[in-house]
């Protein structure tokens, strides 16, 4: 019996010191073992990717989801692996996979990434409405992929029925891209010959063309270019902050933004040819002078910029330049057009928009080639205009004509009957509007919706690729200067969009005035470095060396003017200081 009992013993003390053994080991695996897997599982992955083994990125991807699902590396694996499941063609699994990652919860970044490639599944998958919500989308989360989602919403629109389009301006009404479709539906009016709808679209247009920011900014922060090529740090020889003012909310935001987004093209072109020491720091204006005057103290005092570029309105570019005259600070308005912003004080600079020796040659057109007597005249409401009407009209009375009458609008207006009745009882032969690309869109329609009828003539801002789009019937035998000033700064400014992922879009004065002025003064600061000069001597040696085109061209091969006919631009003549 005993030798029985110690033959049952022993195998049970085995079998508990077979489990104790276990038991002591199992800890040891469970806290050291899994964490290692997972880097190494991570590394893995990462080493796929650089390599562009998609095949092996998607294995690899996979089961680390499968295994870590709230790994905090989980987002770069899904993106990772969805693109790699796109590539190979599996595109159900692909937007399985990326569907987590396309609200903002993800990070904007992530999050517009995402969109982006589901957007490309939809599109495959002939989903074209929901492909271009989630391009829309996309840019709203990340300005810095507006170059890539706007061609892709480009190529998308053509493609989606009237219905379609009207449910995007709907469910996206000021959404980054929205002008798009607006587009779309302008088409789709035109050539069913709805001239209701077409004028209501333009209008709508006009309004919503210039909403998006190419980066949004934050109040008082530098503004930091989100997707450019690395350079070596210290390349560029300019270095310091620009303050850029300009109004982002308010009655004239869309005007603000377009200004920003051409700043903020010059500051990513910057970066692309090595300048890496220049900061762009943003204040609103808000569309008044009172808090233009207050952005300029708090970029002066509190942000420490080195210059201040902007404005855009009149009233606001010259409380800010008060502000910055009595601190000492330099400020550069390219394109407010009151004249003598610069005789605030030394500090205080202007662009050249110097419509003189246009308005001089264009009176010489009307007269003497076009045989016009009498000529009415309509602009904005400013000085800067009316000091302009009095130049024409001694301009076209000293060659014979008559200055029959002339009438101002008000800032901002949109209704402009009484303006065209008043001007109709006059009864000229033509009228001179000299007012910018923004105001001729809801101008000219309603000139023809009256059925004014007088031969058209316009400044170079009436040589604009937008406003033939958008007005080119109503600016049929319309006769202005060609654009050679602006077209050089349009070209600047196109090369460098095109550089910094930007192609594609509609250019106006003050998207060039706002990648004009952050690059003269980023000139001048290079300059000033070199040369050890203060800013403001540099600034005035720039801008009062260079001599207006207009000048050169009426003393060597003479202004060029063109005509519209059939909505294109077409040469008409040109004129010299030596005749016609």
């Amino acid at each position: 019996m005993r030798a029985m009992k110690t033959r049952i013993l022993i195998p049970v003390l085995l079998l508990l010191i077979l489990v104790s053994c276990v038991t002591k080991k199992a800890p040891v695996e469970t806290e050291s073992f899994p964490r290692q897997i997972h880097d190494e599982q991570l590394e893995e992955l990462r080493a796929y990717v650089t390599n562009g083994d998609d095949r092996a990125v998607r294995r690899t991807g996979k089961r680390f989801l499968e295994t870590y699902p709230d790994s905090d590396a989980a987002g770069e694996v899904r993106l990772e692996t969805g693109k790699a499941s796109i590539e190979l063609g599996f595109l159900e699994e692909a937007s399985e996979i990326l569907a987590p990652l396309a609200s903002p919860d993800a990070g904007a970044v992530t999050a517009a990434e995402a969109n982006i490639l589901l957007a490309g599944i939809d599109r495959d998958k002939g989903r074209f409405p929901d492909a271009a919500g989630r391009l829309m989308t996309a840019m709203a989360l990340d300005p810095s992929v507006s170059g890539q989602a706007r061609k892709g919403l480009s190529q998308l629109v053509p493609l989606l029925s009237p219905r379609q389009l009207a449910d995007l301006e709907e469910a996206f009404p000021v959404s980054p891209g929205i002008e798009l479709v607006w587009e779309g539906s302008l088409l789709i009016a035109e050539a069913e010959g709805d001239t209701t709808s077409v004028r209501e679209i333009r209008l709508h247009i006009a309004e919503l063309d210039t909403m998006e920011m190419a980066i949004a900014p934050v109040p008082g922060r530098a503004v930091t270019p989100a997707a450019v090529r690395p350079r070596d740090a210290g390349a560029g020889e300019a270095s310091g902050s620009i303050g850029l003012i300009c109004p982002l909310t308010g009655r004239f935001a869309p005007l603000g933004k377009e200004f920003l987004r051409g700043a903020a093209v010059a500051i990513r072109e910057a970066r692309e040819y090595g300048v890496t020491g220049v900061e762009l720091v943003v204040g609103d204006t808000r569309s008044n002078a009172l808090d233009a005057r207050k952005s300029a103290l708090v970029l002066i005092e509190d942000e420490s910029v080195d210059a201040i570029v902007g404005g855009v309105l009149s009233s606001t570019t010259i409380a800010a330049a008060q502000t910055a005259q009595h601190a000492g600070m330099v400020l550069y308005s390219p394109v407010a057009s009151e004249e003598g912003i610069a005789g605030i004080g030394e500090y205080i600079f202007q662009g050249s928009q110097d419509y003189e020796m246009e308005i001089a040659a264009l009176a010489r057109v009307a007269c003497l080639e076009m045989g016009l007597r009498r000529i009415a005249f309509m602009a904005e409401d400013s000085q800067r205009w009316r000091s302009l009407a009095e130049l024409f009209r001694r301009e076209v009375e000293g060659l014979g004509g008559t200055f029959c009458v002339e009438d101002f609008y008000e800032q901002g207006s949109t209704d402009f009957k009484l303006n065209i009745e008043r001007i109709r009882k006059a009864a000229p032969e033509a009228l001179f509007i000299p007012s910018d690309t923004e105001d001729l869109v809801l101008i000219l329609p309603q000139l023809s919706f009256y059925e004014f009828g007088a031969q058209l003539l316009g400044t170079s801002s009436w040589n604009s690729r937008k406003l033939l789009r958008m007005a080119g019937r109503d600016m049929e035998g319309a006769v202005f200067p060609s654009e050679d000033v602006s077209n050089s700064s349009e070209e600047r400014y196109l090369a460098a969009a095109a550089l910094t992922g930007y192609e594609g879009r509609d250019v106006n004065r003050f998207v060039t005035g706002g990648y004009d002025g952050v690059r003269k003064t980023m000139e001048a600061m290079a300059s000033a470095s070199a040369s050890g000069s203060p800013l403001r001597d540099e600034m005035e040696r720039m801008l009062s060396n260079r001599r207006h085109n207009f000048v050169d061209l009426m003393s060597g091969d003479g202004i060029r003017f063109n005509i519209v006919r059939n909505e294109r631009i077409e040469e008409y003549v040109t004129v010299s200081s030596s005749g016609h």
